[in-house]
């Protein structure tokens, strides 16, 4: 283990020693616009499909509830598609005019998060809304174009189809199933939206909760509603932060740290999910976005270094470090850095 002999604060302490270091180690107020929040970070689409029985309004309602709880303390617009509008359009009409409308290029990263149901035929997947349903391909030609950052959770039965479609590079996608054929009501997203506001699922206890750790706390969740309900378990959840389409269950995770990675895969999930915050505490808020985003780059070289730390002199690994380290020094503590003792690499690890 690498010890930092710069202070730089908790939450590069947290990110750097639970991940760049030991690995391989965004985002709302809620406003109705962009002009009422200038200064918004993030943008949220929350689709509230077509719960079909009675005994599932409820549950989507609370999902969505706490949805709207989340918006409201963090840095973000959260725009919600109704079950019709004024101009009677229908959700599905709603949602792609949405995606058109916003701005496909923003630096800012945009959440789309479904509650619902899905349904597959072994050849086309679909969710579920009042109305016409939107189907997967009209979602994937309708996000062709977007070129910021996107996080797309997919909170409904059948959605593992979606996933592969959906993913690629500046993307992170969760899917609440692993198969288009865990078709019975999926329980995941209403623990994942209860996670955004609940310090349960604060694993690394930095006062923040990382979109990983929203994954992990809603997939382990859902196994244990199964489990202590005596049931099999029916819906299997993934992540993908690479874009390589695979996709990583929870149970490949050891605490906040991947063990595995799927056959074929480019990369190991999680390390960007990580790094996504939808409700920042107060030092990552003091931090510019474009500071967090420069911070996040660098512990991006950290890790990277850390993996190939094997295959380079002594010498050379401890020059690299350094540069990467007095670099994220300087965006804490612009003034100070320049003066800090470099790291020091504890013998034997």
């Amino acid at each position: 283990m690498i010890r930092l002999a710069i202070c730089i604060g908790k939450t590069i302490g947290i990110h750097l020693i639970l991940w760049s270091l030991t690995v391989c180690g965004i985002t709302s107020s809620v406003s109705a616009d962009e002009n009422s929040n200038p200064n918004y970070e993030a943008e949220i689409i929350a689709i509230l499909g077509a719960p079909g029985e009675e005994n599932f309004i409820q549950p989507f309602s609370v999902a969505s509830e706490a949805i709207e709880e989340a918006a409201k303390n963090s840095p973000a617009i959260l725009h919600k598609i109704k079950d019709s509008d004024s101009g009677s359009k229908s959700p599905k009409e709603q949602l792609l005019s949405k995606i058109t409308e916003l701005n496909s290029e923003s630096d800012l990263p945009l959440w789309l998060i479904f509650v619902g149901h899905g349904t597959f035929d072994g050849i086309d997947a679909k969710f579920n809304l009042h109305g016409p349903d939107i189907e997967l391909k009209e979602l994937v030609e309708s996000l062709a174009n977007y070129k910021r950052d996107l996080v797309i959770v997919l909170g409904f039965s059948s959605s593992a189809p979606f996933l592969p479609a959906l993913s690629g590079p500046g993307r992170i996608v969760i899917s609440a199933t692993r198969s288009g054929y865990e078709s019975n009501y999926s329980r995941f997203i209403s623990f994942f939206c209860e996670s955004l506001n609940d310090s349960k699922a604060d694993f690394d206890k930095d006062d923040q909760i990382s979109l990983l750790e929203s994954f992990l706390y809603a997939s382990k969740s859902t196994r244990n509603f199964y489990e202590n309900d005596n049931r099999l378990v029916s819906e299997h959840a993934l992540i993908d932060d690479t874009g390589d389409k695979k996709g990583t269950p929870a149970d490949w995770f050891s605490g906040l740290l991947p063990q595995k990675s799927p056959k074929g895969a480019t990369d190991i999930d999680g390390f960007k999910a990580h790094q996504i915050i939808l409700i920042p505490d107060e030092f990552e808020r003091s931090l510019s976005l474009t500071t967090r985003k420069e911070r996040n780059d660098f512990e991006s070289q950290l890790r990277n270094l850390r993996n190939k730390k094997s295959k380079l002199e002594s010498k050379d690994y401890q020059i690299q470090l350094e540069d990467i380290l007095t670099k994220l020094a300087n965006l804490y503590f612009p003034n100070n850095a320049a003066t800090a003792e470099p790291p020091i690499e504890e013998k034997g690890n």
